[in-house]
């Protein structure tokens, strides 16, 4: 068995690099490009899902998805 610790009363996003739950209120970061949620560490680093975009930077012209 695998033990999950997250709180299923409170909404959530799970990072996309480490799959650990982003809880709402705490500091997420998001890809630019695919709008994936990332651990505030990840700010700055390059999204290993694509390798296209830097973790938390601003965007212009078309939103990603949410």
């Amino acid at each position: 068995a695998i033990e999950i610790s997250y709180d299923e009363n409170t909404d959530y996003e799970i990072c996309a690099a480490t799959y650990v739950p982003i809880y709402k209120g705490d500091a997420a970061v998001h890809c630019p490009y695919t709008g994936a949620a990332y651990l505030a560490s990840f700010k700055g680093k390059l999204d290993p899902l694509t390798h296209l975009a830097e973790i938390g930077l601003p965007s212009s012209g078309l939103p990603g998805p949410r």
